[in-house]
């Protein structure tokens, strides 16, 4: 038998074979997985797709029926026509050409691939406790989510210069099954390869892992099942038993000739929980399950482990091999958790270096997330499509069971996480901020959007005539790079004098109603495909407290407030450092406010200088610590603020100010009201000893920085608290 080759190369340029189908351009675009791109197979002839020929409410999948035969026969005992071996071996060749390459099938009108491994899984992945049908058998059914994890396998395993794969998931979703399924394809189709697997103990190793990849193997029907030979608890061999046969003359020349005959010679092997368990030979999979629990489980570190023994699928710095690390996580934040939350994290796309000449994550695997929303039983149709909404209101319902038990609400948001940043939120004595409310938060926004409420608008700033030489406006788009949570009177934006008499500067209005924050990049730091990457460039735009406005926007919005909001938010990187220096410029002059850059990378306050907007800026006067306008005098004594002078111990007192529950009655609940779900997911997982990837707590951190100190407006709460919106637009306006 020879050794199974993968016939798709990730990237290879397809070209479809409709063969009769209807013009489905789409079909042949990679699909999105997760972070990745999974390029299909060609389509194949339409007499090659199962059920095609069907009505459309009857294309779903079924479990494929061959002969009877096929499930009865027994090797070397059932005596068989040749019309009946030619028979069995057309649909043995058919069998495993499917096990290693999958098939097309249609799905309610539209042509589904699945990969070999899925198609194991559905035909023969008879699971181990499942529930049972009439004759007896727990197979599954098809998931649309379960065939995208089988994409993800497949892409990882082609690509050359990935090591595996981190699933993380919610619990219950069937992942262990199909691991263990994928074991069972390989560890029965392929020759000469190891396959080792551990979990959080050995006696879990043993009952769980083990069991199914056994389970699953026995109940395969055995004229597609190799030769079996020495078996243990933690060891599924397909070779000649290992000691010389012995007894009668007679049953020594059976088991020599039995010796003789053709076997795999795979191993699937459990072991126990240690570092150094798979030290020796070269494994061609290595499944590290329930991976965060280590720890916790025998004060063994998964850092260690997956440094030590990954070595088993590497010859150098050549992969041999695939790791495949598989875990919901642990309601402790122990160390456990911690190091895989790492290694989660070192293995995003953004981590790889393009300069280097191995295009490897920091990690060297991939990882992928399968989100509670689309991974809920009961919310599954006949094709594999998930109820979208019904999984969102049983998830939202449970959480709401749990409100006032912080310790059942963090383990129940992390076992049905509906997103990464869920899966590895830091909760209890280990979170910075209080992640109960921001997950509350972050619940409300999605029930806005399932509800299908308007809660901000989207769009882009333009100039209304010459650039620079003209006012700003705001277009609604919903592909724009700005968030708006109010779209503002025209009296109350556009404070600013352009340039005229041959002046260079932009010259801002007395009177601040806004304050921004922004946290820019460097371009230096570039991304897999060589021009872009590394974090993005984040802004925020804080209304400062006025009374007045207060009042106007409480009278249209119910209740709602307008002080110390969220008004704007950017996040965006885009390749030309002027496109960027332009789009910080809009958004500044349309809102007339301050702005606070973070000086890690001082090249966007120095274009903000050298293009006339310095009066802009703010700064820390080195003498009294406050932060304050621009002033041509004060030039000397101005400190442009950064993370390199302790900026980050203040950002994190003053976000933690902000997200208070308040404490008196009609104060507004100002982390209830912060509209960017990303930016509510970044707090819930904020490091503040690696602050790079998150843009938009820092941006948003000094917009608050400059709320809390910016003093140039007490004249403005003097002389304007109390009166209504009209005047005060008449006023602003002189």
């Amino acid at each position: 038998m020879a050794k199974a080759e993968n016939k798709y190369k990730e990237g290879q340029v397809l070209k479809v074979i409709i063969g009769g189908l209807p013009n489905l351009p789409y079909i042949n675009q990679p699909r999105q997985v997760e972070e990745h791109e999974y390029t299909l197979p060609p389509i194949p002839h339409k007499s090659e797709i199962l059920y095609y020929d069907l009505p459309k409410k009857d294309q779903f999948w079924k479990r494929i029926e061959y002969p009877p035969l096929f499930y009865s026969y027994v090797p070397g005992v059932t005596e068989i026509t040749d019309e009946e071996s030619e028979t069995l071996s057309s649909c043995m060749r058919m069998d495993k050409e499917r096990r290693r390459n999958g098939l097309w099938y249609m799905n309610n009108g539209i042509p589904n691939y699945i990969t070999g491994n899925n198609y194991y899984f559905l035909q023969w992945g008879d699971m181990l406790n499942g529930a049972l049908d009439d004759n007896g058998n727990s197979y599954p059914s098809y998931r649309k989510f379960q065939r995208d994890l089988f994409y993800f396998i497949d892409l990882c395993d082609v690509n050359e210069d990935c090591l595996g794969g981190f699933v993380a998931k919610s619990k219950k979703v069937g992942a262990t099954q199909i691991f263990a399924s994928v074991y069972a394809n390989k560890g029965t189709l392929d020759e000469k390869i190891l396959l080792g697997v551990m979990s959080k103990t050995g006696d879990e190793c043993e009952s769980t892992n083990m069991a199914m990849i056994k389970y699953m193997i026995d109940k395969m029907p055995q004229i597609i099942l190799p030769k079996k030979g020495t078996q243990g608890a933690m060891k599924i061999s397909f070779s000649h038993p290992s000691q010389k046969p012995t007894g009668t003359k007679q049953y020594k020349e059976k088991m020599q000739k039995l010796m003789n005959e053709r076997v795999l010679n795979t191993t699937i092997m459990g072991k126990t929980t240690k570092v150094g368990a798979f030290d020796g030979p070269r494994y061609k999979y290595l499944w590290f399950d329930e991976f965060p629990k280590y720890h916790q489980s025998v004060k063994i570190s998964p850092k260690e482990i997956f440094e030590k023994d990954t070595a088993a699928v590497k010859l150098q710095q050549t992969i041999t091999g695939k790791v495949w690390i598989t875990a919901y996580t642990p309601e402790v934040d122990d160390k456990g958790f911690l190091e895989a939350k790492q290694i989660y994290y070192d293995s995003k796309k953004i981590t790889i270096n393009p300069k280097n000449i191995l295009k490897r994550t920091k990690s060297n695997l991939f990882c992928y997330h399968i989100s509670s929303l689309y991974a809920t039983e009961g919310t599954f149709d006949k094709y594999g499509e998930v109820d979208v909404e019904k999984a969102y209101r049983i998830n939202e319902e449970e959480r709401q069971n749990a409100v006032g038990d912080s310790n059942k609400l963090q383990a129940l948001i992390r076992q049905q996480s509906r997103h990464e940043d869920e899966s590895w939120m830091i909760g209890g004595a280990g979170s910075l901020f209080d992640n109960m409310r921001l997950m509350a938060s972050i619940g409300e926004k999605e029930n806005k959007v399932f509800m299908r409420e308007k809660f901000y608008r989207r769009g882009n700033f333009r100039w209304t005539g010459m650039r620079f030489r003209s006012t700003i406006e705001f277009v609604d788009n919903p592909d724009g790079k700005w968030y708006l949570t109010r779209l503002l009177d025209e009296s109350l934006v556009n404070k600013f004098m352009l340039p005229s008499d041959g002046k260079k500067n932009i010259i801002p209005n007395d009177v601040v109603n806004f304050v921004g924050g922004v946290d820019p990049f460097a371009y230096k730091e570039v991304d897999a495909k060589g021009n872009i990457g590394g974090s993005k460039g984040a802004s925020y735009t804080l209304a400062l407290p006025n009374k007045a406005l207060d009042n106007y926007y409480s009278n249209i919005t119910k209740g709602d407030s307008f002080s110390k909001r969220i008004i704007s938010w950017y996040s965006e990187r885009p390749p030309n450092p002027n496109t960027y220096f332009e789009d910080m410029v809009m958004e500044t002059l349309y809102f007339g406010k301050r702005v606070l850059i973070e000086d890690n990378k001082e090249w966007l306050n120095q274009m903000f200088k050298d293009n006339g907007m310095a009066q802009f800026l703010l700064f820390q006067n080195v003498q009294t610590k406050v932060i304050e306008k621009y002033a041509p005098a004060k030039v000397k004594l101005h400190k442009q603020k950064s993370t390199q002078d302790g900026d980050v111990e203040e950002i994190c007192r003053i976000i933690a100010e902000y997200l208070t529950e308040p404490q008196e009655e009609g104060q507004p609940d100002l982390c209830m009201l912060i509209e960017d779900v990303e930016l509510l997911t970044q707090l819930s997982g904020f490091d503040p000893f690696n602050t790079k990837k998150f843009d938009k707590v820092m941006a948003f951190g000094y917009a608050l920085m400059a709320l809390n100190s910016f003093n140039v407006l007490d004249k403005v709460k003097k002389n304007y608290e109390g009166i209504n919106v009209r005047e005060l637009c008449r006023v602003l306006a002189r």
